[in-house]
């Protein structure tokens, strides 16, 4: 049963907990469905020419996926974001007699919170401009941000390091496989054979 304070506080910490982790489930498994998928299909010409609209709108699309959900990760405001998530980690593990462990990755989360802040100057300049207000005047600005799909791998995982720091510090996790679904160890190959003729890149988050 929820106790008033931490309805006062909103929702309860292991709600917010498994919300970052989801966030961070889809954006892992966007970006390799890009990369691993996406990328092979755009750039083999032959698929281009045949397909003049549907090759790149694809790709288009499933770069926007990957950056609105990292921009939900990123928002210093947001519910499902990594700075809430890690000033609820602070607050809700201060009072506990944690391990050597945990209270090592405390210690980590004011550079944490500047690192997501770094990460976040150039994400809300593409969000802004391309995807929420299609403004043309920002255009200048998002060139000079220069993102770039390394950018957005770096990002990604930034919040994978977030997120399975906390669950190794605190719960003894191994975060080495919780982002990633097990069908993207063959799914993307398999695809790419059967209807393309393609090889899937190793690596599904490359």
């Amino acid at each position: 049963m929820r106790d008033r304070a931490s309805s006062r506080r909103g929702p309860q910490f292991d709600e917010l907990k498994d919300a970052v982790y989801q966030e961070i489930v889809h954006a892992t498994s966007t970006y390799a469905l890009l990369t691993r998928v996406m990328f092979p299909i755009y750039n083999e010409r032959r698929l281009r020419r045949a397909y003049p609209l549907i090759v790149p709108t694809l790709k288009h699309v499933f770069t926007g996926a990957v950056l609105m959900g990292l921009c939900r990760l990123f928002e210093p405001t947001g519910h499902a974001s990594l700075a809430n998530f890690l000033k609820r980690v602070r607050a809700h593990h201060t009072a506990d007699k944690a391990a050597e462990t945990g209270r090592s990755f405390l210690q980590t989360i004011p550079q944490r919170i500047k690192e997501i802040e770094t990460h976040w100057r150039s994400l809300v300049l593409h969000r802004n401009g391309y995807l929420a207000h299609l403004d043309l005047s920002k255009t200048p600005k998002i060139e000079q941000a220069k993102l770039t799909y390394r950018d957005i791998r770096l990002a990604l995982e930034l919040a994978q390091r977030i997120f399975g720091g906390y669950r190794g510090a605190f719960d003894g996790v191994d975060a080495s496989m919780m982002f990633e679904p097990i069908e993207l160890l063959s799914e993307p190959d398999q695809f790419l054979r059967t209807h393309f003729e393609l090889e899937a890149p190793d690596g599904p988050t490359r």
